[in-house]
């Protein structure tokens, strides 16, 4: 019971009944449970070196990636299997597609570096050139199971796509592959027109051929 009615769990998600069971009032898609991992003190300690490397050092990086998350208000609808809302959905594909699987297979590790920036009325850098290591999945975790970030406001894509811009040509090795990814639901909020936003992602495409 609950202090709306009788909550059920089944096949994965939680339904509120109301007390007579004839009514649904509400359902929600019950969260995906992520752990932390524990590192050894040796991995650790290779983590640090290669993070100060990393800062120092720019031609040492394979790749550098931003990730740009819409965290608008749709964003707190659920519906998307094994998550809370739309927003977690994209920690959970971060943390284990993006870091954790390629962790373990070998296709990613501290030299390739990752920012994620949120979309809104300014954009703003969560995460700035951070080495691919355990230590940065343990933070999505955190961030994950704690919800610290609230989906709320509108998406605009133009203030983050200039952030994006300022970190993606932050290194000017040819050796480093660049990735931009847009981790959105919906239409910009811009006021301006989607040809404006086209023009700014074909212009940032041009400088990198």
């Amino acid at each position: 019971p609950c202090k709306f009615g009788r909550k059920y769990k089944y096949n994965g998600l939680t339904y509120i009944v109301s007390w007579s069971k004839k009514k649904e009032i509400t359902c929600y898609a019950n969260a995906f449970k992520m752990k932390k991992v524990n590192i050894p003190g040796k991995m650790l300690e290779h983590a640090y070196v290669a993070k100060k490397r990393v800062e120092q050092d720019p031609s040492c990086w394979k790749s550098n990636t931003v990730i740009v998350v819409d965290t608008s208000g749709s964003m707190r609808e659920s519906d998307v299997w094994g998550a809370s809302s739309r927003l977690n959905a994209v920690w959970l594909c971060v943390a284990l597609d993006f870091i954790a699987h390629r962790l373990e297979s070998g296709n990613a590790g501290p030299y390739d570096v990752i920012s994620v920036v949120f979309m809104g009325e300014q954009g703003h850098t969560a995460i700035k050139l951070a080495p691919t290591t355990w230590q940065l999945y343990n933070n999505i975790v955190d961030q994950y199971n704690n919800r610290n970030l609230m989906a709320k406001g509108h998406g605009f894509y133009i203030p983050s796509l200039k952030i994006a811009q300022k970190i993606l040509t932050c290194n000017k090795s040819s050796s480093c592959a660049l990735s931009l990814i847009f981790m959105s639901d919906g239409r910009p909020s811009d006021l301006s027109s989607k040809d404006s936003i086209l023009e700014s992602v074909e212009a940032l495409g041009k400088k990198f051929g």
